[in-house]
């Protein structure tokens, strides 16, 4: 796991943000991160817990996407952080299941196939399409796919077990144009367990939302 300050001013709130599988800080090009510090986490290989102390802030908001959930899932119930709000876009504490994540086919036939042209592809339905590809490209993550590829194979590990229930979430934010992980997986695992709010975005929503306090206001009611 690795983890990078975007901005570090010593505001009194902090953006505790867990990327998605085989992305990079490159997702939050042309953010405004307004008010907040914003400490970025992702290239997942392990669950250690974070030390709390690490992260003086009088506020401190989770946001998690993708596969970052599970990990951010797996990580959080063991920190004993004391956060404000916590919120998971585009994704479920399961890394793979076939009701509640991704397809456990589709997750291992990712994994396996991973190469250039299927990256390519992959962008295509992460993104939703080619002109929302080609609008987003300084937005592409610059890891290269063997990379990407062992972070996948610890997702895939990670997977095999029940995930953590210890941590809750405050809301989800489930895309109703998400390629990756079906609409109806997420909306099978989160209905009940909190509140949902449904929105219009693909699987990526970094290039619809363009700032933390847009993403925030979506939820306030939350």
């Amino acid at each position: 796991m690795k983890q990078h300050w975007i901005k570090r001013e010593g505001n009194p709130a902090c953006i505790l943000f867990f990327n998605g599988w085989g992305m990079d800080e490159n997702v939050l090009n042309g953010f405004d991160h307004g008010r907040f510090d914003v400490c970025h986490r992702n290239d997942f290989s392990q669950t250690e817990p974070i030390k709390a102390d690490e992260f003086p802030y009088r506020e401190i908001i989770v946001v998690a996407w993708s596969l970052g959930v599970c990990a951010a899932n797996e990580i959080l119930s063991k920190s004993g952080m004391n956060v404000s709000k916590s919120l998971a876009i585009n994704g479920t504490p399961w890394a793979w299941n076939n009701q509640l994540a991704i397809p456990h086919a589709t997750f291992k036939q990712t994994r396996d196939g991973w190469n250039e042209r299927n990256r390519f592809k992959f962008n295509l339905r992460m993104f939703g399409g080619k002109t929302k590809l080609e609008e987003a490209a300084g937005q592409l993550s610059q890891r290269n796919s063997n990379n990407q590829q062992r972070e996948l194979q610890f997702f895939y590990e990670l997977g095999q077990a029940a995930p953590n229930e210890n941590w809750h979430w405050d809301a989800a934010l489930v895309g109703r144009n998400d390629q990756i992980v079906p609409t109806a997986h997420q909306l099978n695992y989160w209905t009940g367990k909190t509140a949902v709010v449904q929105t219009e975005w693909p699987h990526f929503p970094f290039a619809a939302v363009r700032s933390w306090h847009e993403l925030l206001k979506l939820t306030e009611q939350c």
